[in-house]
């Protein structure tokens, strides 16, 4: 995370706000922007520019070590993920709707970038439409205040928490 700005070319955006951004953590400097202005035009300008280059990250079509975690575990497993990244969902899609093999289940506590759900039905999966009610499924919030993460205030981010606790 300490290069995130610099990879994202999100200085100039930040430099507009005053706060120091060089050389320093990305949620360190998220947090201090959020805590001058929760509803800022920048957080989501920057929220959009972390999704878009998360979004953009594909796996190749060979074999990788996401592949090989997912086929070295049983389904009863649970998978316990921080990353956005879409790299072990996509991996997960393509073993087990691709392939048909039985995989763990994984709970994406920080969000991610191919996942959403429906605040309706509490369901959560790919970012399309809600089987139930045939709703668009809300994207997972990925970006938190570090010096107040609230994660019970996220219903995608409290139900891995639960999916987390309740197979503990």
């Amino acid at each position: 995370m300490d290069n995130l700005i610099e990879i994202l070319g999100l200085g100039p955006i930040i430099e507009k706000t005053g706060v120091e951004y060089k050389s320093r953590n990305f949620e360190v400097v998220y947090s201090e922007l959020y805590e001058k202005d929760p509803q800022s035009v920048i957080l989501e300008t920057i929220e959009k520019n972390v999704r878009t280059y998360f979004k953009s990250m594909n796996l190749p079509e060979r074999p990788t070590l996401y592949d090989h975690l997912l086929l070295s575990l049983r389904p009863k497993d649970l998978i316990v993920s921080f990353n956005w990244d879409p790299f072990l969902y996509d991996a997960w899609y393509r073993n087990r709707y691709i392939y048909n093999v039985p995989l763990p289940q994984i709970a994406h506590l920080h969000g991610n970038v191919r996942i959403g759900y429906c605040p309706e039905h509490h369901i959560q999966g790919d970012l399309f439409y809600c089987p139930e009610c045939d709703k668009a499924i809300v994207p997972s919030r990925l970006l938190f205040p570090v010096v107040q993460k609230n994660y019970a205030d996220d219903p995608f981010i409290k139900a891995g928490f639960e999916e987390l606790s309740s197979a503990y």
